[in-house]
């Protein structure tokens, strides 16, 4: 099982820089990636448009959290507070780096733990996606 716990301290050290594509929705997510030059020896700024559809793209499963959690708390690990309104499940880490930057722009705090079950990460937060919205 990966290490949660250093993974998110170590996210606070990545600069991503994502910003909504407007200009043209038709580009591909990877066709908007670019790197820049190194900050340091061990860190390296990466900037990225990315759109809510990029974000539901990268999650495989998505439900709503809350106390009802309670009964099955004991598979993910850390241990996640209840206190979020919806849960997204990443498969990979960089799934999880990508998910997180965009919820960051959206002014969104997360928490993400490992769920036993699904082995996969779990992203906990309170951003409600345009299917949870009813807008698609």
């Amino acid at each position: 099982m990966p290490n949660v716990r250093a993974h998110n301290q170590n996210f606070g050290r990545a600069l991503v820089s994502i910003r909504q594509r407007r200009t043209n929705p038709n580009l591909g997510l990877h066709s908007l990636c670019r790197s820049t030059r190194p900050i340091d020896k061990s860190m390296s700024e990466i900037k990225l448009h990315m759109i809510e559809e990029d974000f539901e793209n990268l999650v495989h499963t998505s439900m709503p959290w809350g106390g009802h959690w309670i009964e099955q708390i004991n598979r993910f690990e850390p241990s996640p507070m209840l206190h979020w309104k919806y849960a997204y499940w990443v498969d990979n880490y960089i799934g999880v780096l990508l998910c997180r930057a965009y919820l960051t722009t959206q002014n969104c705090e997360t928490q993400t733990v490992w769920d036993r079950a699904f082995n996969c990460y779990l992203i906990l937060t309170n951003y409600e996606t345009r299917s949870w919205r009813g807008d698609v």
